[in-house]
């Protein structure tokens, strides 16, 4: 078959490759990106496994001192002889404040592990259709090359312009490749920022819950009351603490995002707050329910903020992408342009199949 009757022939089938090329050129790269970041993930979830086993075993070891003040008669009994009741009270609120601090801490690590189990399910899918994307990328370039081969065997000093128009095709290629992974890690950490503005606002509103738990507390509301703000407060100060973690997988994705630092939460102290509870102590740690939903308000606004610029990054991004893919399809179409006149001037200048008693071969001629 005639060189010119084979690129022909082959123009359907390389157009049909160079588009699903054009379509898929970012995925090899990104599935490297995305490996490595759930390596970095489930890394992360191995230390925080860890980190609960520990807290178990610290629970288990506060509670049994919390339960050995708390249900000792005798030890009670003999500090009320001594004439240090108050020292009992004061051991024993110390021990219950450890045994709290402890659970607390136990509740914010599984809180910790839920959402780092989430991201990396979540990393995993995107990783099952980057690798689709990948192996149908895989395949084309294959096909493609050997039908380039069929047609550009061998060096082909003779056609410099078609040598030197590949360079472009392969520098768009880069760039457009470059700028498909960015956009795959900002999609991400934009998607990282607003489950982050999510969690805040859950945060937000076990604050507001706790703040009318204290409103009614500053007025005699009782153990149940006592009961109902601590529980909203430690709601509020998990979904705060998986906001902040959210945010730190976003700033791992996208550089340009920064850490979120854990809002300050009013703490109760058991002493003060609950052992000997009154209007006083009531008024005082109302107030410091306030300055603790001012701070996650703060949060919040800082998370809408980055959330803004992160999609506004995503919108760049894609319309530098648009551009790029231009650059990248003319480079191609002059490339294959230039293999068209290369191969049509082959095809022009050779002459025709020499007889079969021909004792001569013309050369094949220099360009």
């Amino acid at each position: 078959m005639e060189t010119i009757d084979q690129i022909a022939s082959a123009k359907p089938r390389n157009d049909l490759l160079l588009s699903k090329l054009a379509e898929l050129d970012y995925a090899p790269m990104a599935l490297k990106q995305q490996i490595a970041f759930i390596a970095d993930l489930e890394s992360t979830l191995g230390q925080t496994d860890n980190n609960i086993k520990n807290l178990k075993e610290s629970v288990q070891k506060e509670l049994k001192d919390h339960e050995k003040y708390r249900d000792s008669n005798v030890k009670r009994f003999a500090y009320k002889l001594g004439g240090k009741r108050d020292k009992f009270e004061e051991k024993a609120a110390k021990e219950a404040r450890e045994y709290f601090d402890a659970v607390v801490a136990l509740k914010a690590a599984e809180d910790e592990r839920t959402v780092l189990a989430k991201q990396i399910a979540d990393a995993k899918s995107w990783k099952a259709d980057i690798e689709n994307a990948a192996e149908t990328h895989r395949k084309a370039q294959e096909e493609l090359n050997e039908l380039y081969q069929g047609i550009f065997a061998g060096p082909t000093p003779e056609f410099p312009e078609e040598d030197a128009k590949e360079y472009p095709v392969y520098d768009a290629e880069r760039k457009r490749n470059h700028l498909q992974i960015m956009l795959s890690r900002c999609l991400q950490a934009v998607d990282c920022l607003s489950q982050a503005q999510a969690s805040m606002a859950t945060a937000l509103h076990e604050m507001g819950s706790t703040l009318d738990m204290s409103t009614v507390d500053k007025w005699g509301g009782g153990l149940l009351i006592d009961v109902a703000e601590r529980h909203y407060l430690s709601k509020a100060s998990s979904a705060a603490g998986i906001a902040v973690a959210q945010v730190e997988q976003a700033s791992r994705l996208d550089t340009t995002i920064y850490p979120l630092p854990k809002p300050e939460i009013a703490e109760e102290n058991l002493l003060s707050d609950v052992v000997f509870d009154n209007i006083f102590s009531d008024i005082h740690f109302h107030h410091k329910l306030e300055q603790s939903n001012a701070n996650l308000e703060r949060s919040a606004a800082d998370i809408a903020a980055q959330l803004k610029r992160g999609s506004d990054r995503v919108a760049d991004l894609r319309g530098s992408i648009e551009i790029a893919e231009v650059e990248l399809k003319n480079a191609r179409v002059e490339l294959q342009r230039v293999r068209q006149e290369a191969f049509a001037k082959v095809a022009a200048i050779t002459p025709p199949y020499p007889s079969s008693d021909s004792s001569t071969i013309m050369p094949m001629p220099s360009f």
